[in-house]
C-alpha cells in the first residue's frame, strides 16, 4: 500500500497545513533546510528562501499564487557545483519538478541531497498584475482550486502536468476533502522521509486520482485552443518576424528560463561584436536595418536549443518587458519536437534528452 499521511490545520487551511509540513521537517532534523516561498514584507511578491530553522518560516506560502522564478533553477544553483551535504526538502510546483529533473539529466544539478515535495498545482497569477496582499491565504488558494483557468498565467491555463510527475512527496490538492490533505509518498525515499517525520501512515482518499483527471483535461483542451491559435499567427517567415517584432534583444527570456543551463551563451560571445562599416554594409545591402539586430535569430536559436526539454513554465513570458507571450510560441513548438522524437521532458530519470542520444533508426521516416 502507498504510504500516506494528512496534513490537517483545520477544515479548508490546505496552505495552513504545508506551512505547517515545513516546520515539523525542520523541528524534525529530516532535512538540514526547507526550499519555500515567502511573502515578502509589502505582499506583493514571494521570492524564494531556503530556510535552515523553524523561527525563519514566517510568512512561508508553498502554494503562492506568484512564482517569481522557476524554482527548479534554484535547486541547481544549490547542488550543481557540489551537493550539500545535508539533505534539502524543496516545495517545488511540477513544472519546477520537471525542469529540475532535465537540469540533472544535463549534470546541472544533482537529485541525490533532495526531497522533492511536490504539489497538485491550480495555477499562478501573472506577476505584472498582481496588486495586493493576501489577507487570507487559504481563501486565496480555494478560490484558484474552483476557478478552472480563469485568470492565470498563460502558461499554467495550458499547463499539460498540473499533478506532480517526478516527486518524493505528492501534497495531494484536487479532490482533497475536509478531512486534512493526503500527502503521499511517490518514492522509496519519500516513504523513509514521511516515516522520520512520524506522521500516522493512512489509506489514500478516494476520489483524489478522478478530480486530478478532470483538472489535467481542462487544460489540455486550453492547451489545444490557444496553441492552434500561435502557431497560425507565427506561420512562415512573416509571421514569425510578427510575432517578435516588439523584441528588443535584452535576452531577459534566455536568462529565467531553466533550462537554458549554458554557462557561456553564443549570443553574449564576440561573434556579435560588429565592426560599424559592418553595420553601414548591412544596411546598404537592404536599404534599412531593422535594429536590434539579429532579434529573429536569436529566438530561432534558442527554440532550437531547448525546445525538446521545454517545460511550459512560462517564466519566458512573464519576464519579457515587451509583452511578447514567447513561451506559448516556445511550447507550442516544443510539443511538436517531444512529439517527434516520443520524449516528455521532465517526467523521468531514465528518459535520455534526445539531443544527448543517437539511434540509427531515428527519424527514418523523414529520410524516404
Amino acid at each position: 500500500m502507498t504510504r500516506c499521511g494528512i496534513l490537517d490545520a483545520g477544515k479548508g487551511r490546505a496552505a495552513a497545513a504545508a506551512a505547517a509540513l515545513a516546520a515539523l521537517i525542520l523541528e524534525k532534523k529530516a532535512a538540514g533546510a526547507v526550499l519555500v516561498q515567502k511573502v515578502s514584507a509589502d505582499g506583493l511578491n514571494a521570492p524564494h528562501a531556503l530556510v535552515s530553522d523553524p523561527s525563519g518560516l514566517a510568512g512561508a506560502s508553498p502554494f503562492h499564487p506568484l512564482m517569481p522564478v522557476n524554482a527548479g533553477g534554484l535547486v541547481s544553483e544549490i547542488t550543481g557545483v557540489k551537493p550539500p551535504n545535508a539533505p534539502i526538502a524543496a516545495f517545488l510546483r511540477p513544472c519546477e519538478s520537471r525542469a529540475l529533473v532535465e537540469l540533472a539529466k544535463l549534470k546541472q544539478a544533482s537529485l541525490e541531497s533532495v526531497i522533492i515535495i511536490g504539489f497538485d498545482c491550480p495555477g499562478t497569477r501573472d506577476l505584472r498584475e498582481f496588486k495586493g496582499a493576501i489577507k487570507d491565504p487559504d481563501a486565496e488558494l480555494a478560490e484558484r482550486m474552483s476557478a478552472g483557468t480563469s485568470g492565470l498565467r498563460a502558461a499554467c491555463a495550458v499547463c499539460p502536468y498540473p499533478v506532480p510527475q517526478h516527486a518524493d512527496l505528492k501534497i495531494r490538492l484536487f479532490g482533497a476533502g475536509s478531512g486534512g490533505v493526503p500527502v503521499e509518498a511517490a518514492t522509496e525515499k519519500g516513504a523513509k522521509f514521511l516515516e522520520s517525520l512520524g506522521m500516522p501512515s493512512v489509506a489514500l482518499p478516494a476520489g483524489l486520482e478522478e478530480a486530478a483527471a478532470r483538472a489535467t483535461a481542462s487544460r489540455n483542451e486550453e492547451r489545444k485552443k490557444r496553441f492552434a491559435a500561435v502557431l497560425a499567427a507565427a506561420k512562415g517567415p512573416s509571421g514569425l518576424a510578427a510575432y517578435f517584432s516588439k523584441c528588443i534583444r535584452c535576452q531577459n527570456c534566455r536568462r529565467v528560463c531553466p533550462v537554458c543551463y549554458c554557462r557561456e551563451c553564443f549570443f553574449d560571445s564576440p561573434t556579435f561584436d560588429t565592426e560599424g562599416d559592418k553595420f553601414l554594409n548591412r544596411a546598404k545591402s537592404r536599404s534599412a536595418l531593422r535594429l536590434p539586430a539579429d532579434t529573429l535569430l536569436f529566438h530561432l536559436t534558442r527554440m532550437n536549443h531547448m525546445a525538446a526539454s521545454c517545460v511550459n513554465c512560462g517564466m519566458c513570458t512573464q519576464a519579457c518587458p515587451s509583452g511578447i507571450d514567447v513561451g506559448s510560441l516556445f511550447s507550442a513548438v516544443g510539443d511538436s519536437v517531444q512529439a517527434l522524437f516520443g520524449y516528455k521532458p521532465g517526467l523521468s530519470m531514465d528518459h535520455e534528452i534526445p539531443f544527448k542520444t543517437f539511434r540509427e533508426d531515428e527519424l527514418e521516416a523523414f529520410g524516404n
